[in-house]
């Protein structure tokens, strides 16, 4: 009678784990129209349902059922649910969609004084901790699920929450990839990543050396620093009092300070995925928010951020549609000493530049005159374009020597002195 009720409980395992593997084998990913799978996995459900061509069906209505009703789905209280992100391609077999995801939520928040910290008094993050005297903290984590449920019927998502990574055991990285107007988060310790469209700096296509710019520097092993991403940055007034995640060049951030950082987009919550700024990188609020909860509370002191023209080793897409038809410029120059022309502002508070929509040249033909540079541009100081020739000699975009600062020199060294530029109205 054992050796009966022991096959006959084998026998009820192996017709589970059939089951299981069958359902699996005959379901498959969704078919996605031309490149379209690679504007999936790191991309928020919302996002998705609204900018994607490919529809996956009722993916609407479980999107705002796991935003109204988080304790069915969650298993960490919800502070604030930073977005639900692809993990994997979704699935569909017969009447079952499933979906695999990973949810990245706040679900604690505490305060720790300035001075048990080390932290200097004039670092302001919110008016908060400005009047408490303390900094804000907020536990984090990431869960990952899998999301099933019928394309009929009444919807009865069935959850299964597979890993859970508290964010103070990740180390995430930043690139960008300017051109794209993508910005990637990538986690080195896993498979996390996060894909936002991003707005970035305008055009410069009228300058001293005939070169083509982005006022937006192209950074190389930079950094985010958590005692430089401010929470509530009230002024200048574009800045909405949202966060502001400066750019860092050292790991020392009193040393490595510049003017460039996230910060919000300003077309009324409508981000513009073009070339707007004046050196910046604008993000959405949601997305802002999650980069500065990342940046804040992760483990790390720093991450570590990279701008390029171009991420060719990934090939990750988003949605959100660009901006292509036409793009800002800059409209005017400054001048200053030795015929050499500022195009953007020094510091965050200085008098921007002045700006101009334009749409002639084409973009296509600016982008492939910037990336006739290599892809970090090779700007020694984040301003300047050159290339070295085959006897290593340092050359601008018309073929003169330039020292390592870009400025144009004779044949014993010394630095030439430039003619004013004659400005194109109409360009």
């Amino acid at each position: 009678m054992k050796v009966l009720t022991k096959l006959l409980t084998m026998a009820v395992g192996l017709t589970i784990l059939n089951t299981f593997f069958v359902q699996r084998a005959f379901s498959a990913p969704v078919e996605f129209k031309g490149d379209e799978a690679n504007k999936v996995i790191g991309v928020r459900l919302s996002d998705f349902r609204k900018y994607a061509e490919t529809e996956i069906p009722r993916l609407k209505e479980l999107v705002y059922t796991m935003k109204m009703q988080p304790q069915n789905f969650f298993k960490n209280q919800v502070l604030e649910l930073h977005g639900i992100f692809f993990r994997e391609l979704p699935e569909v077999s017969g009447d079952t969609v499933t979906l695999y995801v990973d949810a990245v939520i706040a679900h604690n928040e505490y305060f720790k004084s300035r001075e048990s910290l080390g932290w200097p008094g004039n670092v302001h993050l919110s008016e908060v901790e400005d009047k408490e005297k303390s900094l804000r903290f907020r536990d984090v984590a990431i869960e990952r699920l899998v999301v099933t449920y019928n394309k009929t019927g009444t919807l009865l998502p069935q959850i299964k929450l597979v890993q859970e990574i508290d964010l103070k055991d990740t180390e995430f990285e930043v690139n960008v990839a300017l051109l794209d107007r993508r910005v990637l988060m990538t986690d080195k310790r896993s498979d996390l990543r996060f894909i936002f469209p991003t707005g970035v700096g305008s055009i410069d296509n009228h300058t001293e050396f005939n070169d083509v710019r982005l006022l937006t520097p192209l950074y190389k092993d930079s950094f985010l620093d958590k005692k430089r991403a401010i929470y509530a940055r009230e002024k200048p007034s574009y800045f909405e009092g949202k966060p502001f995640i400066r750019v860092t060049t050292k790991k020392d951030p009193s040393k490595g300070h510049t003017a460039i950082g996230f910060h919000i987009d300003q077309n009324n919550g409508s981000l513009v995925r073009g070339f707007v700024s004046h050196g910046c990188l604008r993000l959405r609020a949601s997305d802002l928010y999650l980069m500065y909860d990342i940046v804040r509370f992760g483990t790390p002191q720093r991450i570590s951020v990279n701008t390029r023209y171009r991420i060719e080793s990934d090939q990750a897409e988003h949605p959100y549609p660009k901006k292509n038809s036409s793009y800002s410029r800059l409209k005017k120059y400054k001048k200053l000493k030795n015929g050499v022309y500022y195009r953007r502002c020094k510091f965050c508070r200085a008098k921007l530049q002045k700006m101009e929509w334009g749409s002639s040249p084409k973009l296509s033909v600016l982008v492939e005159q910037m990336l006739d540079t290599d892809d970090n541009g090779q700007r020694p100081d984040g301003f300047y374009l050159w290339r070295t020739d085959s006897e290593g000699n340092r050359r601008d975009m018309q073929g003169r020597k330039v020292d390592k600062y870009g400025f144009p020199i004779d044949e014993k060294g010394r630095r030439i002195q430039e003619e004013d530029p004659e400005i194109d109205e109409a360009n």
